[in-house]
């Protein structure tokens, strides 16, 4: 196992186009947050600006947005690359055992995800403080929900790369795994939200895993929302598995 997990870093990592991609994501990312900071404190037409605590730990949060679609695209190429280029089924004839070359993937998925939630995250978390600092609106990590939303932000970040890695593997189609990775969160999910009743959609996976990077969470709490969307990320790991196994790919 360590040799295939190997094997498939090596698949990931040499592939250049992927670090671009990761890099591109950190830079969005940190761009949103940098326009966020020259924008904090000031006030919108006749409103007075939000200075608390926690809307100063959410700008924290607010990269997620770009590096979670990133995250996802770059999860997706685990198995997409070798769709793309027809390399899948040399790679099942060299580990016959799907289960493993399915387990070896996923693993190469966390470890993209966690390495780039940390690159992405820790940047963003610099700036932010700093930005901060120098407009006289100090942010600490002994500061209510810091330390939770900083963590949380790296959290989700991650586990978007597992939901990307697994649609990668349901669908032989990167562009439609990318296209779902990027519709399903932001227009499939509260489409169907609104079908429901009360605050029900709030406990949709996607929601759910959005208060992980929330001051003040209207659904489910921080803990809740995250091993809802953990759970659904890990069904969705062993459905595409199921499809992985009994795909024929002829």
């Amino acid at each position: 196992m360590n040799k295939l997990l190997r094997s498939e870093w090596i698949k990931w990592s040499t592939i250049r186009m992927n670090w671009i991609l990761a890099l591109i994501g950190i830079l969005l990312s940190l761009a949103l947050v940098v326009l966020l900071v020259v924008l904090y404190g000031q006030a919108i037409g006749d409103s007075e600006p939000d200075t608390s605590i926690e809307s100063r730990v959410e700008i924290v949060g607010a990269g997620a947005i770009m590096l979670t679609t990133f995250a996802g695209v770059l999860g997706v190429r685990v198995f997409g690359n070798e769709y793309r280029t027809k390399t899948m089924m040399p790679s099942i004839v060299a580990a016959p055992i799907r289960s493993e070359l399915m387990i070896a993937k996923a693993l190469t998925g966390v470890f993209i995800g966690v390495g780039f939630a940390v690159a992405g995250v820790g940047a963003g978390l610099a700036t932010t403080m700093i930005g901060l600092e120098i407009k006289d609106y100090p942010l600490r990590f002994d500061d209510p929900h810091m330390l939770r939303i900083s963590l949380g932000t790296a959290a989700i970040v991650a586990v978007y790369a597992v939901v990307g890695t697994a649609f990668g593997a349901i669908f032989t189609s990167p562009a439609l795994a990318i296209a779902l990775v990027i519709a399903v969160p932001a227009v499939v999910e509260p489409a169907i939200a609104g079908f429901l009743p009360g605050n029900s959609g709030e406990y949709l996976p996607f929601a759910a895993g959005n208060t992980l990077i929330q001051a003040s969470p209207s659904g489910p709490n921080a803990a809740e929302g995250g091993a809802i969307f953990v759970g659904f990320a890990f069904l969705l790991l062993i459905a595409a598995g199921v499809v992985f196994q009994r795909r024929d790919l002829g």
